[in-house]
């Protein structure tokens, strides 16, 4: 997981470059771009063997609302990679 502090709808290409390249160095299939946001949008990205999303923290609403709907969005994630097959599991 790696958070970005801008104000993009999407992630960038060297956003997704940096947390592709901590996943094959970590040795996992799956990375998180977090950004704190409320127009950022969340994606899906295949690269290679790498799962990159990205997901948002809603700064436009109540903090605890915010928090509510990240974690959900990120359990549904860890939902998919567990359900997804051998070595997806890993984070």
């Amino acid at each position: 997981m790696d958070t970005k502090y801008k104000r993009n709808h999407v992630p960038e290409e060297a956003e997704i470059e940096q947390i592709v390249a901590y996943a094959v160095r970590m040795n996992t299939r799956n990375a998180f771009l977090i950004y704190p946001s409320k127009t950022t949008q969340s994606v899906t990205l295949h690269v290679g063997d790498v799962v990159a999303r990205s997901l948002a923290f809603d700064i436009g609403i109540e903090p605890e609302e915010g928090g509510r709907l990240f974690l959900r969005s990120l359990g549904e994630a860890l939902s998919i990679i567990t359900k997804t097959g051998p070595g997806f599991h890993e984070l």
